[in-house]
């Protein structure tokens, strides 16, 4: 069994997700995490609350993916990905670091 990972690369600028391209592309693949950088890096760009649901009723097609949401941003741009829905919530395991911005050095 191959278990090494198998990278699927997007961008930001992505136009809206759907089931059938998730489908379509990756109909082969045995995913079984997908790693949400909110905001992205490097560009900085930040998914919002539209976006992430969005986002959240294409998973639904997909029980079997986890999602590891990398969110270290400042406190008052962010809407969690786990926050959601309560399926999401279940699914989904947040690194995440709230970012002061008295705690900011330049």
């Amino acid at each position: 069994m191959d278990r090494r990972p198998n990278l699927k690369k997007t961008s930001f600028h992505d136009k809206k997700p759907s089931s059938k391209k998730l489908e379509e592309e990756h109909q082969d693949d045995n995913i079984k995490c997908m790693i949400l950088c909110n905001p992205s890096n490097p560009t900085g760009g930040v998914h919002n609350e539209e976006r992430l649901k969005e986002l959240a009723n294409v998973l639904e097609d997909y029980p079997q993916i986890a999602i590891l949401a990398d969110e270290i941003t400042p406190a008052d741009e962010h809407v969690s990905f786990a926050s959601i829905s309560p399926n999401m919530y279940q699914r989904t395991m947040t690194i995440t670091l709230t970012l002061h911005p008295s705690t900011i050095l330049l």
